[in-house]
Order: C-alpha cells, then sequence, then structure tokens
C-alpha cells in the first residue's frame, strides 16, 4: 500500500502506446507486450494514466513507443520510463524482496528480452546433511559426463587467431570463442586449432564453428547443445531443473545484455576503437586495414541499433552494463561457482566468458570492465578458473601485474 501511494501523482500520465482494442472483439491488451508491461505496470502501482489516439504512423515526439511524459521529458522504453517513476516515486514493487531476489528478477526480464524459452526459478535451501549428498551426486555425474562426453578424435575447433607467448592477456579477443573453448577443456574434449588467414571465418562465415560428424556448426551455445544432445548428458545434469533455469536466465542477462554493452564500448566508442580495430585488424594488408574495418564497425553499428542497446545513450549502456555485474556478484556471494557445484556448470563457463574479457580486454575506457574489479567475488570468480585451465594466460597477466607495480 505504502509503495503505491508513494508511486501514484496528482496529474494524470499521457500514455503514447500502439492503438489497442476496446471494444468485445479486442483477445490484446496492446500489440505490443512493451506497451502492455508498462501499462501493467501503471496498473499496479496505481498510477492515473490516459491513452491519447495516435494517427496511424504516429509514434509520438520520441519515435518509439510506448512513452511518456515525466516533469518536462518526454520518455521511451518501458523500462527506463518504471526506472524513472519509482526513482521519482521514492519506492519500487520490487522493494518487498531480498536483494538477491531483485537480481535474480532482473536476470528473468533479460531473458524475457531474449529468444530463449526459459522456466522459472525458485531456490530452495537444504540442509547440511542433504547438500553432502547432493555433492556427492553432482562429483558422480561430472565424472560421469566427463567421460561420456569425451572423444576419440580432436575436434576441430574454429576460432579468432591468438598470441600463445607471453604478452597474451585473454584466452581470445571473442568471448564466445573462450566460452566454448573453455567447455571443452571442463568436459574433457581434445581439440586442435587451426591457423585462419586474416579475414577468413571458415566454412560458416561465423566463429566460433566446429565440425560435428559431417556439419561444420557455428555458434557456441548450438555447438554446446549440440555436443551435449550427441554424447547423452551435460554439465548442468548435476542441477535441479530449477538452477537449470535460473542458469539460462543468468547466461541470457550475460549474454543479451552485459555482451552488448561491452560491444559498444569496444566498438563504437571513440576512445576505444583504435585499440579494437589494432585486435581484430592487425593482420590485414595496410591498404585495406581502413575500408575493411570500417565496414566492419558500420555493420556493428547497425546491428546494434536493431538489437536495441544502439539507441541508448552512453551512459545509460554503462548503467545496464553495471547493474548486471551488480546482480552476478549478489548470486554468485561467496561461493567459487554460481550454484555451488565441484565443477563449472554451462552458466559459470558463460559468465567466465563475459567477466573474463570485461577484465582483460585492456581497453583505454572500460567503465564496466572496472566496475568488474570493484567486485572481489567475481574478480577471484575469472582467476580460479584461468589459473586451473588457462595457466599460461595466467601466469602472463601475474607477470603484467608484477610489472606494472614496478
Amino acid at each position: 500500500m505504502s509503495t503505491k501511494a508513494s508511486m501514484a501523482q496528482e496529474s494524470t500520465l499521457e500514455l503514447m502506446v500502439f492503438k489497442g482494442g476496446d471494444d468485445e472483439t479486442a483477445l490484446l491488451v496492446n500489440p505490443s507486450p512493451f506497451c502492455t508491461k508498462l501499462e501493467l505496470f501503471l496498473k499496479v502501482a496505481g498510477i492515473d494514466y490516459v491513452k491519447p489516439e495516435l494517427a496511424p504512423g504516429d509514434m509520438g515526439p520520441t519515435g518509439k513507443l510506448p512513452n511518456v511524459k515525466i516533469g518536462g521529458e518526454r520518455l521511451a522504453d518501458s523500462a527506463v520510463i518504471i526506472d524513472r517513476l519509482e526513482t521519482t516515486g521514492g519506492s519500487s514493487l520490487d522493494d518487498v524482496l531480498s536483494e538477491e531476489e531483485k537480481a535474480q528478477g532482473r536476470f528473468m526480464v533479460a531473458a524475457s528480452r531474449s529468444s530463449k524459452s526459459l522456466d522459472a526459478k525458485d531456490p530452495k535451501t537444504t540442509s547440511d546433511k542433504h547438500q553432502a549428498k547432493a555433492h556427492r551426486r553432482r562429483d558422480q555425474a561430472t565424472m560421469s559426463t566427463k567421460a561420456s562426453m569425451a572423444q576419440e578424435s580432436p575436434l576441430e575447433l574454429m576460432v579468432f587467431n591468438t598470441s600463445d607467448d607471453e604478452t597474451a592477456l585473454l584466452v581470445n579477443p571473442s568471448p564466445f570463442c573462450t566460452k566454448l573453448e573453455l567447455f571443452l577443456k571442463v568436459v574433457g574434449i581434445d581439440y586442435v586449432k587451426p591457423e585462419l588467414a586474416p579475414g577468413d571465418m571458415g566454412p560458416t562465415g561465423k566463429l566460433p564453428n566446429v565440425k560435428i560428424g559431417d556439419e561444420r556448426v557455428a555458434d557456441s551455445a548450438v555447438i554446446i547443445n549440440r555436443l551435449e544432445a550427441t554424447r547423452g548428458s551435460s554439465l548442468d545434469d548435476v542441477l535441479s531443473e530449477e538452477d537449470k533455469a535460473q542458469g539460462r536466465f543468468i547466461i541470457s542477462a550475460c549474454e543479451d545484455k552485459l555482451y552488448f554493452c561491452m560491444v559498444y564500448l569496444s566498438w563504437i566508442h571513440n576512445a576505444n576503437w583504435p585499440t579494437t580495430r589494432a585486435v581484430y585488424f592487425s593482420e590485414v594488408p595496410w591498404g585495406l586495414r581502413k575500408l575493411i574495418s570500417g565496414k566492419a564497425r558500420k555493420g556493428i553499428k547497425k546491428a546494434l541499433h536493431g538489437q536495441g542497446m544502439g539507441r541508448r545513450p552512453v551512459d545509460e549502456i554503462i548503467a545496464i552494463g553495471k547493474e548486471v555485474v551488480d546482480d552476478l556478484a549478489v548470486v554468485l556471494g561467496d561461493k567459487t561457482a554460481f550454484f555451488g557445484t565441484p565443477e563449472s556448470t554451462v552458466a559459470d563457463i558463460a559468465v567466465y566468458a563475459q567477466l573474463n574479457h570485461l577484465l582483460y580486454a585492456n581497453l583505454p575506457y572500460n567503465p564496466i570492465g572496472d566496475h568488474v574489479k570493484t567486485k572481489p567475488n567475481l574478480v577471484a570468480f575469472v582467476d580460479r578458473i584461468t589459473k586451473r585451465y588457462f595457466p599460461n594466460i595466467y601466469e602472463n597477466r601475474a607477470k603484467e601485474v608484477t610489472k606494472t607495480a614496478a
């Protein structure tokens, strides 16, 4: 009641949304789920509103629906509007939740904006005795999973070329290539990485990719699913169905939100573009480098605009990235893995790939990566996995720290 009272306002809010059917034939609140989301929020929070009739094709002054006028500012994007209304009202519908529940809720919201189909999660606690039994089952399942997923001939893994000398601080310039390589190490699948010519993305035109049977398969998530299905076991077999669902929520927050924040800062932000260009295009002949890198950057910018992150102001992009980092730190807590398992799950692997890149991409302007460094549990999580599975990279980082300190 107090939340609703504090969020209510004296003047009626003008809500611009797509025209919905208000007659007896209407089966949808609105043709846009985001317009529906905002209108439902206003009803739950007890905020009065009116919906002006818009002419066909009219998106209001922001050019985007839904939008509302708050103070003297017209705001678009349902998430931005809800955050602003809650901030203005001094309370939130989520004030009744714990910090971990708030983080899990945001993971669910991130998943709802992706194309993945996910289930809900309601974490439960168990006694020490039950936890001990669960860990024994997890150990047995992990050993079984690794044994069943091993193969006789090495897998041909196509990823971006990397440097294996003493200067390498990243496993791979692509977090998704890193994710897949770590997965192969965790499950014990032998692989080889052929050297690719500059600009060569292999037969699929996308990295990473591998050959499974007679088929060349791209996309880290598709490859992992295919490898696990082929071998009849999964790293997530040790988890309950609820934990599996929560793991997918976490992956979605990292790969559908945090990743695109990182891509924007790496490829579009002018302070970082020279560094990114050097990483991806240093092997391209000098005469073609500017042309090819510029074309690639335009393609990334167009993709980010279509995805939505590229339409946001940079401060908002940074805030979104930092919020995901905060949520990851809350959910990890003092555990060594996100679900307390002795071995990494697919969610641990996906989180590592994104955080590892944020921490060690060596970008001149990296506010989200700097924010990760303020979370000791996340830094320890990344360092622990790096030390175990990529010891040469771990040693290189330790040398870099020593050199910087000197």
